[in-house]
């Protein structure tokens, strides 16, 4: 059943371009810690987190069965994983059960490694709790806009946010209207003075 949900989820992951070809050529669940690589769990994980995007947005119906028995089977031990596959595991918990503790335990992490990781780990990770904090925001935890706040400032440290040497003109907006809401003028006026030449033009 698993190669079977693989052949499926490869032809949903082709429209979005998105190589698997070659990922799985044999997959025995009871044997996953001696016949599975580090690569393959994060292949698995990417794929369950893209997966449940692609779902939430074109209504895809896919069956997270065996996603989730992987997924859980990681979680239960993930303070003995490698870092990558930490940090995969604690974004789909998050997505999942939306816990403050697991927000912070993701975070802590994440900041703790910074230095560690890949462009795209780094840009994923940033997503996650960014959409976090932004969705406590919209249903009125007003406390999380510093935790926004702290975020985006450590995106700029990072230069998350610029693009090509552009930074998107909502992206802008919202991070000099979120300092401003919390009283920070004199970095909202010195962000948009030291970055107001790379806003593309919308």
């Amino acid at each position: 059943k698993y190669y079977l949900l693989y052949l499926r989820s490869e032809i949903a992951f082709h429209l979005y371009q998105v190589d698997v070809s070659g990922f799985l050529s044999e997959f025995r669940f009871e044997e996953l810690e001696h016949s599975i690589s580090n690569f393959y769990y994060m292949h698995m994980l990417e794929n369950f987190s893209q997966l449940q995007m692609i779902s939430n947005t074109v209504n895809l119906t896919f069956d997270e069965e065996p996603y989730m028995a992987l997924y859980e089977k990681l979680y239960s031990k993930v303070d003995e994983l490698e870092l990558p596959i930490q940090l995969e595991v604690l974004r789909i918990h998050l997505n999942k059960n939306s816990s403050i503790e697991t927000y912070k335990q993701l975070k802590k992490l994440f900041i703790a490694n910074l230095s560690k990781l890949s462009d795209l780990m780094i840009a994923n990770t940033f997503s996650t709790i960014s959409n976090y904090c932004n969705e406590l925001v919209r249903q009125g935890r007003i406390e999380f806009r510093q935790e926004i706040f702290e975020i985006n400032k450590l995106k700029l440290e990072k230069g998350v946010i610029i693009q090509n040497g552009n930074i998107n003109a909502n992206v802008f907006q919202n991070i000099a209207h979120n300092a401003i809401v919390l009283g920070e003028y004199d970095w909202a006026k010195a962000f948009i003075d030291q970055n107001k030449s790379m806003l593309l033009s919308q």
